[in-house]
């Protein structure tokens, strides 16, 4: 089991969704390799939807 990144809810839905959609749509764990481009991806991705929300 993979720990989970506490995200608040709306954030967290909609980075969810964002990586499903970069997965092919594929609705899985992603491994390591995905693991750590996602965490990239939030870190990137946080300050945009903060001025947003």
């Amino acid at each position: 089991p993979l720990r989970r990144v506490v995200i608040p809810k709306d954030k967290e839905n909609m980075l969810a969704l964002r990586a499903k959609a970069e997965r092919g749509g594929r609705l899985r764990y992603p491994h390591r390799f995905f693991l750590v481009r996602y965490l990239e991806n939030l870190r990137q991705n946080d300050q945009e939807i903060s001025r947003k929300y």
